[in-house]
């Protein structure tokens, strides 16, 4: 990986429950601080696309100000655009598909393209959440972004200085520590 550098620490077991790998307040570090690199999850861009209110517009209008740094793959560049461009999603959406492309390339611009060179597998029940830590961790990511923390308690290995917070989480913090 000639260029790459990662300031992650080797995994360890992970048997503490509660430990910083959930804990929002852990590593103090700034919202708008380059290191923070967020895996944003697709429901984000849906619920901007269907009009819905809340912490999912303000994150995705913060990553275009730049305040967040929105980590993508190939893969899941693939995900958002089948996803976000699914008949029942288009026709749930206000915006016209001019107006959906030109909100998914202001996305993808301020995006920061990840190759994942090793696989770390986490041991996840879903598949899916393997993934998403494989691309936190060639991004050098801080946190990623998802509704469903629960399912990232019980996996064998443990990524210290990356935290799993809900974007409810991710819009109270001011700075993390």
């Amino acid at each position: 990986m000639a260029g790459t550098s990662t300031n992650h620490q080797p995994p360890t077991t992970n048997h503490a429950k509660g430990s910083q790998l959930f804990d929002p307040q852990s590593k103090a570090i700034g919202p708008t601080d380059p290191r923070l690199g967020l895996r944003i999850p697709i429901i984000v861009l849906i619920s901007v696309l269907i009009g819905a209110r809340g912490p999912n517009r303000e994150i995705l209008k913060r990553c275009l100000q730049g305040k967040y740094r929105p980590l993508i793959s190939n893969i899941l560049f693939f995900e958002y655009e089948d996803t976000c461009n699914r008949k029942q999603i288009l026709e749930s959406c206000p915006l016209t598909d001019w107006e959906v492309r030109e909100l998914l390339d202001a996305f993808y611009s301020v995006c920061h393209w990840v190759s994942i060179h090793y696989p770390w597998r986490p041991d996840s029940q879903d598949e899916g959440d393997n993934f998403l830590i494989e691309l936190a961790l060639a991004g050098n990511a801080s946190a990623v972004v998802t509704n469903n923390v629960g399912d990232f308690r019980n996996m064998d290995l443990y990524f210290p200085g990356l935290r799993m917070v809900t974007p409810d989480q991710l819009l109270k913090m001011t700075t993390w520590g």
